[in-house]
């Protein structure tokens, strides 16, 4: 049964119940004990000997349900729902520190991941694999644990600890910013700080309804929405810096080029003033490159847990 039908439970079960009654019942026949008469003595009544026998696995069950469910309750499929709860805030926070920001900051001295923190993430997201593997052992009355479900989820945390790994290798450069990356820096400061709100308050937004186990909201803001306004506008800024090398050529004299006012005036009177050379553009596109795989990894997320838990829409009745 355990071998070739490949049904372990079922024939640790039948080896159990051969030990606990057949081979008792013999052992009563060899008179090997000598105060058993309640279940026939030398002539073993076989049905009482393994009614005898269940009452006791049974009540053996209970008791160890009762032990690991209250007296001592040691729930992997808790510990991992705090768990990933608490990973997907810690590395929420992490990325609000700003990737790019913290070169501005510290003018290249520092990493938005502080040492030591990436190998810590990735024991943690270790640990938690052994909980979700230890979690579809347990007994749970709610029903089975969702091990597949929970391993795509684990899937994308993993790629998305790798996303954040090579940010911070793009970020961990030597010497100092160009004109043209600081320049470049300023310029979308608003656009990656937005972005990095939005991508932070996703990860908040998943974590709450892991920890809940409570349907998340169909009004999830979308980071791909914030990524492409931050690709728009280092778009202007090389459109206006184009355009004001353009108007220098043109006027070899020195006289006024920007001409128009308001916000393309000022973008362009930036991008005019420095030189900017096409390699100073890697650096924010390497940065768009990493939050659209992270835009993505979350999106998977969400709809694995929008599959676990459910959608609350405008029609949801919560008041009952």
């Amino acid at each position: 049964m355990i071998l070739q039908h490949g049904r372990v439970p079922f024939g640790r079960t039948t080896l159990l119940a051969y030990n606990v009654s057949t081979l008792y019942a013999y052992s009563l026949t060899q008179k090997v004990e000598d105060d058993d008469d309640d279940e026939g003595g030398t002539n073993p009544l076989i049905w009482e000997i393994a009614t005898h026998r269940a009452i006791a696995v049974m009540a053996g069950i209970l008791w160890g349900l009762f032990v690991c469910r209250v007296v001592w309750p040691i729930s992997a499929r808790k510990k991992f729902k705090e768990g990933i709860s608490v990973l997907y805030l810690q590395m929420g926070l992490i990325w609000k520190r700003g990737p790019l920001a913290i070169l501005l900051r510290s003018d290249c001295t520092r990493s938005y991941l502080k040492s030591g923190e990436q190998a810590a993430l990735q024991r943690y997201a270790s640990r938690l694999e052994t909980l979700r593997d230890s979690a579809i052992h347990e007994f749970e009355l709610r029903g089975p644990f969702p091990y597949d479900a929970t391993g795509r989820v684990m899937a994308c945390t993993r790629r998305l600890l790798d996303a954040f790994y090579a940010m911070s290798l793009v970020t961990q450069r030597r010497g100092h910013l160009t004109d043209g990356e600081r320049a470049l820096l300023l310029f979308t400061a608003q656009e990656r700080a937005l972005l990095c709100d939005r991508i932070c308050h996703v990860f908040q937004a998943l974590a709450s309804s892991i920890m809940l186990e409570y349907p998340l909201s169909d009004a999830i803001p979308s980071v791909s929405g914030t990524r492409d306004k931050l690709l728009g506008k280092i778009f202007q800024f090389r459109k206006d810096h184009a355009a004001a090398l353009a108007a220098k050529e043109a006027d070899k004299n020195g006289e006024a080029t920007g001409k128009s006012n308001g916000r393309g005036y000022k973008s362009g009177s930036l991008a005019g003033q420095v030189v900017v050379e096409e390699r100073d553009y890697a650096l924010l596109y390497a940065y768009a490159l990493v939050t659209g795989q992270v835009a993505e990894e979350l999106k998977v997320v969400e709809k694995e847990i929008e599959g676990l838990f459910g959608v609350l829409d405008e029609e949801s009745l919560l008041l009952q």
